[in-house]
């Protein structure tokens, strides 16, 4: 309990000074190319170490012309974070603990991630709430969490001009879904 506890408190340290660091420093983080399709991977099988129990189905739609168009412009540690974020989120509101993500890769080049869950849903209220910092929904309460990491995946996302979507029905699950460029159609942020 002390140990879980521990492991909590430092989730919420290391997200408020991840969230102070976005904000403040801005243009100074540094952006290179990197797979999305690995980075997707490898915060799933982070997410599978951290809590055995969740159970996070991968799969990729679309054909990649080469291995460049996997690419986009990120900040690695940010973008990782953001997507730990929705896992988490995904896992932890499923009754089940289970989540879905999808890598689609469209013949124009663009991508899509969608992270996916069978929860209870975000009310269209809820959506327009849910990125403010410490928010939480009397709905899901029940469910441990400080209301940090939706603003934090909504600085991250920004910063990196990923576009995200929030497809949800009450009752029957939330996607949370991100646009991305591949890296060589980007800029980098300015």
């Amino acid at each position: 309990s002390i140990l879980e506890d521990t492991r909590n408190l430092n989730d919420v340290s290391e997200n408020l000074l991840q969230l102070a660091k976005v904000h403040s420093e801005g243009t100074a983080i540094a952006f290179q190319p990197m797979r999305l399709d690995e980075a997707l991977l490898h915060t799933r099988d982070a997410m599978l170490r951290r809590h055995p129990g969740y159970h996070i189905a991968f799969d990729m739609e679309g054909t990649p012309e080469n291995e460049e168009s996997l690419c986009v412009l990120a900040n690695e540690k940010l973008l990782n974070l953001a997507l730990l974020n929705l896992l988490d989120n995904g896992c932890k509101y499923s009754p089940d603990h289970r989540a879905r993500v999808r890598l689609l890769i469209h013949p124009e080049g663009s991508l899509q991630v969608e992270i996916a869950d069978n929860g209870p849903g975000i009310s269209l209220e809820d959506q327009q709430l849910i990125f403010q910092p410490f928010y939480r929904s009397a709905d899901v309460r029940h469910v441990k969490g400080t209301g940090i990491g939706l603003s934090l995946v909504d600085s991250i996302l920004k910063l990196h001009r990923i576009g995200l979507e929030i497809i949800s029905k009450e009752g029957a699950g939330t996607v949370f879904r991100m646009n991305f460029q591949p890296a060589s159609a980007q800029q980098l942020p300015i």
